[in-house]
């Protein structure tokens, strides 16, 4: 998903949200008016879920093997529902923008 969503800046799809830098204008604010990462957290109510850690879920054997069946499966649902939830953000905040010849 890291890849995903820098091609999409790199592509310009999250200018309208989290605005861009311009040579005329100087920086445009979008209109979420917050970086990415806080917006995300207002959007999603996940404190950390931007950016990404990878892996999602961690998985130490030495360690994680003492940890309940039932803890463990807290995390990867938390670590599912983060996912779906990022998914959704951006299914919401990408956008193509409009070609604007001369500026």
């Amino acid at each position: 998903m890291k890849l995903t969503v820098s091609e999409m800046r790199e592509k310009d799809y999250l200018q309208e949200w989290h605005g861009f830098d311009c040579i005329d204008a100087g920086e445009v604010r979008g209109r979420a008016g917050v970086d990415l990462s806080e917006h995300i957290e207002a959007e999603t109510g996940w404190r950390d879920a931007w950016p990404l850690r990878d892996p999602l879920v961690a998985l130490d054997l030495e360690e994680d093997m003492t940890i309940p069946e039932r803890e463990w499966d807290r995390l990867v649902q938390e670590a599912e529902d983060k996912l779906f939830d990022l998914i959704e953000y951006f299914h919401d905040h990408v956008s193509a923008g409009i070609e604007d010849a001369g500026s």
